[in-house]
């Protein structure tokens, strides 16, 4: 197993080709026109290229290759691959949502193959880890609306994932988490505000599908009592978010693959934020999930987990609340 020297050195190494890669494939997306336009649903006044998923998959897996981490590349970076095509995909042709499902399924079902599967009984097993793969990807691609907050997130979420693995001593967890933050951080480097590169879809659900492949891996080693819950406060905002979005629209009567414009940074925004305010402040709500992950598997609180959960529910529920929806809002008849 490498020590955390060779990981710190891979990691860098991820950060230095994303920080080269992206404005390279920037120019080239320029020239042939590969943008994502201004629009209704869209706060940037002008064309900026898409695609950075392929620098941020590029980035990941060159610092992956060769470390020997358990066998982590040859487990995640094929179903990696088939998600990242998937995005790429659809940032190009805009796929039917059951078709761009369909993509997503099969990257999960590829990575169950190759032995990612969260620890249950064999006959849930595999729905269960399909499941949890497609949920973590597409909550990153939701939250994917402003100028570095899909990124962000996702370095965040993997700098916590980090910590979750150096207190167990996890070396594969070690090294994959921390690779993948720094081709995250040299990616933001083009793409916080303001942004002159965007990750797409290829690189929404590239992190989100990498930080699930983390979740599962962190179940392999884990009591089945808290096998999903660390992972799930580490991606706590995209999981709000996905579940936010599908509660407003029940409420609302629209289909829930609908789109609007009423996810948590548009909200933010509605209520005077400037964009930059708005990607900060979901950092920060981001970094808490983060926080009550580790407290949670810090083996000196265990008699106290119960309420960190609860202190977890109310921090989301008190961040919910400031977000003011009207759908939630109780209406009195009569």
């Amino acid at each position: 197993m490498p020590g955390i020297q060779a990981i710190l050195w891979r990691s860098g190494w991820a950060l230095l080709v994303t920080l080269a890669l992206t404005p390279i494939l920037r120019d080239i997306f320029r020239v042939y026109q590969i943008v994502d336009r201004p629009g209704l649903r869209k706060v940037h006044e002008y064309p900026i290229p898409r695609l950075g998923g392929i620098a941020l998959a590029a980035a990941f897996a060159l610092g992956l290759i060769g470390l020997h981490a358990g066998g982590l590349a040859g487990r995640i970076l094929p179903a990696a691959a088939l998600m990242v095509l998937t995005g790429v995909v659809d940032d190009f042709f805009n796929l039917p949502a059951v078709v761009k499902l369909f993509g997503q399924v099969a990257a999960a079902c590829v990575a169950y193959w190759a032995g990612l599967r969260v620890p249950e009984p064999a006959a849930i097993s595999f729905p269960v880890t399909v499941f949890w793969l497609v949920l973590a990807s597409n909550a990153f691609n939701l939250v994917d609306g402003l100028d570095g907050l899909c990124a962000g997130l996702g370095c965040a979420s993997a700098g916590a994932m980090f910590l979750l693995a150096l207190v167990r001593d996890d070396v594969p967890l070690e090294a994959g988490s921390l690779i993948l933050a720094g081709a995250l951080l040299g990616f933001l480097f083009h793409n916080f505000s303001r942004a002159t590169m965007f990750l797409g879809d290829s690189g929404a659900l590239l992190i989100g599908f990498l930080l699930g492949c983390y979740g599962v891996m962190w179940t392999e080693q884990t009591g089945a009592s808290l096998s999903m819950l660390a992972p799930l406060l580490v991606i706590g905002v995209p999981v709000t978010e996905v579940c936010l979005s599908v509660l407003r629209r029940r409420v609302a009567g629209r289909p829930i693959f609908s789109a609007d414009q009423g996810h948590m940074h548009h909200r933010l925004m509605e209520r005077g934020f400037s964009s930059r305010e708005a990607v900060l402040m979901l950092y920060a709500w981001g970094a808490g999930g983060g926080v009550f992950a580790f407290l949670l598997v810090f083996p000196s609180l265990r008699a106290w987990r119960a309420w960190i959960i609860a202190l977890f529910l109310v921090f989301i529920l008190a961040g919910v609340r400031e977000l003011r929806y009207s759908e939630f809002k109780w209406r009195r008849t009569g």
